[in-house]
């Protein structure tokens, strides 16, 4: 059913749903996706717009978009225009400092997906979540 919300298994999932907002734009922007209980997809959500190569992540604006969403499940996006998908240090920091503030709100991030244009690096595939 075309209307039903997509329903996200794995980060490829991600990827597709992802790639037509952050693939081939030349800024860095990140995206937050939140998900029900059965992993459907509630909300895409523009966290914020940057330059060539940063953007601000404020994670209380994820947590209150979460909130009012309703949401269980919280996926990080982001993209790197410069085509390398690996994560900058900056990245693991804002992956810690989310995970750690839905764990307290009882919200579940379950994957940060850096999204290039043709690839992606997940940090649930690697572990790192």
């Amino acid at each position: 059913n075309a209307a039903e919300p997509q329903k996200i298994m794995c980060s490829q999932d991600i990827y597709k749903l992802m790639f037509p907002y952050l693939g081939d734009i030349a800024t860095e922007e990140c995206w937050a996706v939140f998900l029900n209980q059965s992993s459907r997809v509630i909300k895409r959500f523009r966290v914020s717009c940057g330059g060539y190569s940063a953007t601000q992540v404020d994670i209380r604006v994820i947590l209150r978009e979460a909130l009012l969403s309703r949401a269980v499940n919280i996926i990080l996006c982001h993209n790197h225009p410069s085509g390398n998908a690996r994560p900058s240090g900056d990245d693991d920091r804002i992956t810690h400092k989310l995970k750690t503030a839905c764990d307290a709100m009882r919200l579940y991030l379950i994957d940060h997906l850096i999204v290039t244009d043709g690839n992606y690096y997940s940090y649930a595939e690697e572990g790192k979540i």
